[in-house]
């Protein structure tokens, strides 16, 4: 016997939760895209210093980075200066900061 799937057919004309086809574009959710991409780019490179994630975690959170107006890489990369943060932790790893 070969089940088939059913398909719901929805009226989301009619729903008052309704997803219109604007709400749908993708270029409605690239900031967003974005964000996370910077989020894991910055804690990716913090877990090649301390391995240990929920320690990385941690850091990214709550240690305010003196070189950095004493603001944590969450603030930082929420302020857009993902960069900057990038920049801090390579010199790390190179030895400039410890």
């Amino acid at each position: 016997m070969v089940m088939r799937p059913q398909i719901r057919r929805w009226e989301l004309s009619s729903s008052r939760n309704a997803v219109s086809a604007q709400d749908m574009r993708p270029e409605k959710y690239s900031g967003l895209g974005s964000a996370v991409l910077d989020v894991l780019s910055v804690l990716r490179i913090a877990q090649e210093i301390e391995p240990n994630p929920n320690a990385t975690l941690s850091w990214y959170q709550h240690t305010q980075i003196d070189e950095l107006d004493s603001l944590t890489a969450e603030q930082l990369v929420h302020d857009g200066r993902t960069a900057e943060v990038i920049r801090f932790l390579r010199a790390i790893q190179a030895g400039v900061r410890h």
